[in-house]
Order: C-alpha cells, then structure tokens, then sequence
C-alpha cells in the first residue's frame, strides 16, 4: 500500500482503490498548496480561488540559503554522515536551481505526478517543471519544459551541476500569461514526462527512484504553479 499526504487534512481529496491486496491513493491540494522551499525566492497567493505558488528568479541573490541543514532534517528526518554536508553544498552552490519540496510526500518512487504551470517572465528563458529523486545529498531528477528549447527534457542534479539525460523530440512554443499542464509517470525505471498531453520526454533511468517530489524552476525565470497532485 502507498502513503502520501499533501497539505492539511482540510484541503485534502483522497481517493482510494482498492483491487485485491493493492490500493492507489491520490492526494490533491484543493485550494491549498503546501511546499518547503528549498532554493530561490518563492511566495504564495490566492489567485482566482486556488492557492498559487510563484517562484521569482529575478529577486534571488544566489546568496546561501539561511539554514539549509534545517531544510534538510525537515525533508529527511536527520541526515546523517555525508548526507547533510552534501545537502547544503549543493542547495548553496553556484549552480542551484530554484526548487521547492512537496510537504508529507516522503518517498515517491512508483505512479504519477501532475502540476498546472504558468510561465510569466524570465530573462533568458522561461522554464517550469517537476522535481523527483531529491535525496538527502541534495541531488535530484527533473522534468521540465523551456521555451528556449520548445521542449520537455530530463535533467539531473549531482555535485551542484545539472546535466541534460534526454530531450523529447516535440517542439511547440507555448504561450506566456497561460495556464499548462506538466505530468510526471514513473514506472518501474522509466520516466515520461508529458506537457499539455502532446510534448512528452521518455528515458529509461540505469536505477530505481525513491526522493522526495516538488516543483523546480530556473534562476532567472519566473514561474507559477498550482493544481499540484500525486498518485503514488
């Protein structure tokens, strides 16, 4: 059987079925959506009924964060050995992305995560996507769409560098000031990443998955989210 739970039990839809000895349970914020931000400048807001959380890369200093290992003991009990250490390297380094955590989903590792996304702004770029595998050491996966690139791509974060795994061959340059839909399904090692039901990624991972699930951004862009909602 799956656990998770996102946000208060007053703004929780829960869903089960049941067949034979398994069970599915999706949890959806309604309006509520409770992150822990981990990197960059993100605030909350109600927009229109629904509680929406933007991320703003043009306020971030890329200074260190106050107190990352606080962070991490709230996301992963107690690190411990290396495990803090390396989550405050790679949440403080040069280059971090803006990332935030969804509270009370402790393990996702099987099934499907799906968030509403809005692009507004961004220097270079602007960018939205979906974190998983955050692990204690601060390293992470990431699916993601940019209008740079006009795709959805897989990226992962180690030793506080990103590195590109696979990009979909989809391209579409969706508009600004809109609402869009980014999911996440992960089975077994495979990983699809789908925008709008059309644009999609797939990558066969050398490993399982088993971090934590949230929302993650680009420093210079700035992003809104809402509706996020996870089957696990």
């Amino acid at each position: 059987m799956s656990r998770s739970v996102i946000g208060p039990a007053s703004a929780m839809l829960l869903v089960a079925v049941a067949v034979g000895l398994e069970s599915t349970r999706v949890y959806t914020q309604a309006p509520g959506l409770d992150i822990v931000p981990i990197v960059g400048h993100w605030r909350q807001r109600m927009d229109g009924g629904e509680q929406v959380a933007t991320v703003d890369g043009t306020k971030w200093d890329k200074k260190p964060l106050a107190e990352p290992l606080a962070i991490a003991r709230e996301l992963f009990k107690a690190p411990a050995g290396e495990a803090g250490p390396r989550f405050v390297a790679n949440a403080s380094s040069a280059g971090a992305f803006p990332l935030a955590a969804a509270r009370g989903v402790d393990t996702f590792s099987v099934g499907n995560a799906r968030v509403q996304f809005k692009l507004i702004a961004g220097a270079s770029d602007q960018l939205a996507g979906l974190v998983f595998d955050l692990r204690p050491t601060g390293e992470y996966l990431a699916v993601r769409y940019n209008t740079k690139d006009g795709n959805v791509a897989l990226w992962k974060f180690v030793d506080g560098a990103r590195a590109r795994l696979a990009d979909g061959t989809g391209h579409a340059q969706l508009p600004l000031d809109a609402w869009h839909t980014l999911e996440l399904q992960l089975v077994d090692r495979k990983v699809t990443g789908i925008v709008n039901g059309t644009l999609r990624v797939e990558h066969a991972l050398d490993q399982p998955v088993s971090g934590r699930v949230g929302l993650w951004a680009k420093p210079d862009s700035v992003s809104a989210f809402k509706g996020l909602r996870i089957q696990n």
